[in-house]
């Protein structure tokens, strides 16, 4: 099987190398909290459930930062509150009017962070901030035909990822257009078979304009890293 992954990845590397990207983008753990004191970014609260449903928002108001200087990821087991333990973790699109409402956020499944499982399912995590500056899955929709000339506006609204029903592990496969899936693009659901390696140039282009977005663009403007007291800080 070893042989078999580095075969797959030097497929998806000669097919996609040229579209591949990086997001010159540094997440950093708050070093004040919203009073100005001392902080190391974590607060633990009494284990709580469902953040990822809109059945606790007002927990989530109580207990969220200021959406505009912080960006609160809430670590979970039962994200859902459903009794299901597996679920790895949801985020929101860009939205003022969550986050006036102090309700934007990621929730991760906290089994599922880097040193409590193997690196590339830690991954999804990668994911979950993806979603948050506004990628939608590559399996988006689906595979349709008539979408492949509306690219920018139909299924991910990216063009330089293959259209895909997603969740098709590592191993090469063909949509239905007959192109090669990109298996091991971080929006796919491949990250529990060790897929997970790239994100592409139209998707870079997509997480920085979202970055202007007004509920996103205080984040990283410098008197906001000096509040938070980020600024400088490696």
């Amino acid at each position: 099987m070893q042989g078999a992954s580095i075969i797959y990845r030097k497929i998806f590397h000669t097919a996609f190398q040229g579209r591949r990207s990086t997001f010159d983008v540094t997440f950093k753990l708050a070093q004040k909290d919203p009073s100005g004191r001392p902080t190391t970014g974590i607060v633990y609260h009494p284990a709580k459930n469902g953040y990822a449903t809109n059945n606790f928002n007002s927990d989530v108001q109580k207990e969220a930062w200021n959406n505009y200087k912080y960006c609160n990821v809430y670590i979970q087991l039962d994200i859902y509150g459903n009794g299901v333990l597996t679920s790895s973790g949801v985020a929101w699109y860009p939205d003022s009017g969550m986050s006036n409402a102090n309700l934007a956020r990621i929730v991760y499944n906290g089994r599922y962070l880097y040193g409590n499982t193997n690196d590339e399912f830690s991954s999804v995590l990668t994911h979950e901030f993806g979603h948050w500056l506004n990628l939608f899955h590559t399996f988006e929709h689906g595979c349709v035909n008539s979408s492949e000339g509306q690219c920018d506006r139909t299924g991910d609204r990216v063009c330089d990822t293959p259209q895909t029903v997603g969740n098709q592990g590592c191993k090469p496969v063909h949509n239905c257009l007959g192109q090669l899936v990109n298996g091991e693009n971080y929006m796919d659901y491949s990250g529990a078979y060790g897929c997970y390696r790239m994100f592409t140039v139209g998707q870079v282009a997509r997480m920085e304009a979202a970055m202007q977005h007004p509920a996103r663009k205080p984040l990283w403007q410098p008197q906001n890293l000096i509040a938070t007291g980020v600024a400088g800080n490696n």
